[in-house]
């Protein structure tokens, strides 16, 4: 099964999740008769429960006589479940970023659209995953992470930020091991403006979240005021301002990955 839907669903317990229920999920991982792919804990980790190819009975018939959506069945779609009550108790923050984090790395790694993700309600008659549950907040929030992601391919004059390719006037190289990257064209691609500031002798990158200031020949970055350390300093490489793009992504929020199949790198700010 290759999944092109994401159904949400919430597993009605006490939000302290007593070792009771952690036993009991465990049982049926091990009996093959747990339902979802996924469990997302009320401080926000997750258990994977069942390989997200593997297709299991968790939204219901398949007729389409009795679903809702005719578009999304069992063989289809991935169960994300949620621990607590969510028709009487609201999600806490820990739950509710772990429930994002986990969805945004489901789109991006089985490149599933977000408008994909469902509550087990909209193909079933039931109330779950409950009225409290935050599907709009936590949808956009998908959305958000999803649409400034980046793909970055070594070598290469493409990024791909979102579902849309951006071409480079220079393409990032390998240097003292780790991949650099253009400064002037990373700063762009993340919506920053940039300037030079002759007196102090500096680049300066201003965004709505982050002004950032770099030193060339320096590993010293100050971001909003905080100085930090880059693994190496910016240089001049054949007329371009290049940086570690790995160490300077970390530096402002991403959570930067190698893929090894495809050889790419991928950052996704949570």
């Amino acid at each position: 099964m290759k999944p092109s839907w994401i159904v949400l669903h919430h597993y009605v317990s006490n939000n302290g999740e007593p070792i009771e229920v952690q036993h009991h999920l465990a049982e049926l991982v091990r009996d093959k008769t747990c339902s979802y792919h996924y469990i997302v804990f009320s401080d926000g980790s997750y258990w994977l429960l069942n390989d997200p190819s593997r297709s299991l009975g968790h939204c219901g018939t398949n007729s389409p006589l009795r679903s809702k959506n005719k578009k999304t069945s069992n063989y289809n779609s991935i169960a994300v479940c949620v621990t607590g009550n969510f028709e009487t108790g609201h999600m806490k923050e820990p739950r509710k970023n772990g429930v994002t984090k986990l969805l945004a790395r489901l789109c991006h790694d089985l490149e599933i659209n977000p408008s994909n993700i469902i509550r087990h309600r909209d193909v079933w008659a039931t109330a779950c995953p409950g009225k409290n549950y935050p599907y709009l907040e936590i949808i956009d929030e998908v959305k958000r992470i999803v649409v400034s992601s980046l793909i970055i391919t070594p070598g290469e004059k493409v990024v791909t930020v979102g579902d849309e390719l951006i071409y480079l006037d220079k393409e990032p190289t390998t240097l003292w091991g780790v991949t650099v990257f253009p400064l002037r064209e990373l700063f762009e691609i993340l919506g920053f403006e940039i300037s030079w500031n002759q007196k102090e002798k500096k680049i300066v990158g201003k965004s709505v979240d982050y002004e950032v200031n770099l030193w060339a020949g320096e590993k010293r970055i100050v971001i909003n005021g905080r100085e930090e350390t880059l693994s190496h300093e910016m240089i001049n490489l054949w007329g371009t301002n290049v940086v570690p793009l790995r160490s300077i992504l970390e530096k402002m929020g991403y959570t930067v990955n190698w893929l090894p199949v495809s050889k790419q790198i991928q950052a996704v700010r949570y």
